[in-house]
């Protein structure tokens, strides 16, 4: 099963990824969303 959330920032979606990892039976890969038009400025 896969999941999106969202969090207001950075700093408090990696604060919720360490206390899961605590958890020691899920395992997440976690990336900052970006807005489509810099993401793809930065491609150029």
């Amino acid at each position: 099963m896969r999941e999106i959330s969202h969090y207001p920032d950075n700093e408090t979606a990696f604060r919720v990824l360490a206390k899961i990892a605590r958890l020691e039976i899920v395992e997440t890969e976690t990336f900052p969303a970006e807005d489509v038009a810099i993401f793809m400025k930065a491609l150029v």
